[in-house]
């Protein structure tokens, strides 16, 4: 079919009664899914430990800022990403985004985008509908000036994570941005959560 795939192979020579190698005998076996199944147990491993880190930043950090700095650092630093910011909304409507921290390189990407501009994309969607949405795995059709933008600093995905108290009148995201096109699976959805 002309796809790739990974193999392991032993090739051992085969000599005649002059010990001259005469031919070579090779033993394949297509090892894609066990290759697919690594790749799928580290990425399960760093998330493992992202949370983790977020976990110990809540329980060490003795501020807000504290912990929204620890926060960020842990999904840049442990998670891999290459981009973190948390932004808090003035309310329910998030049509205003603050960005309150930020970790890694964002390419110059936020400085593309006002407090307003911020709220009128994925971060600010994420909050008013209260659920974890993704950006441009393969571009919406047609894709939004935020997205654009993303793809023309690097990133290849993004996740926005909403955290909403209506009791105590906080509305905040936590965007992460990633380099890989699939870089937010359902299982790690799952697992930022």
């Amino acid at each position: 079919s002309g796809e790739l795939f990974w193999e392991y192979a032993r090739i051992s020579p085969v000599v005649n009664d002059a010990g001259v190698i005469t031919h070579y005998m090779a033993i394949k076996e297509d090892i894609s899914r066990l290759k697919q199944s690594e790749r799928e147990l580290r990425t399960s491993l760093r998330l493992r430990k992202t949370l983790s880190a977020c976990n110990q930043s809540l329980v060490r950090s003795d501020s807000e800022n504290a912990f929204l700095e620890r926060l960020c650092d842990a999904v840049v630093t442990e998670g891999g990403y290459p981009f973190a910011w948390v932004g808090y909304a003035d309310d329910a409507y998030a049509e205003q985004l603050q960005v309150q921290m930020r970790a890694g390189d964002d390419r110059g990407y936020l400085s593309h985008f006002d407090n307003q501009q911020l709220g009128a994309y994925i971060a600010g969607d994420a909050i008013r509908l209260r659920r974890p949405l993704l950006g441009y795995p393969a571009l919406q059709s047609p894709p939004s000036d935020w997205e654009l933008k993303g793809v023309e600093c690097g990133f290849k995905s993004s996740i926005a994570l909403p955290v909403v108290n209506e009791s105590h009148n906080l509305y905040a995201v936590v965007h992460i941005y990633s380099d890989n096109p699939s870089g937010f699976t359902e299982d790690d959805q799952a697992l930022l959560l």
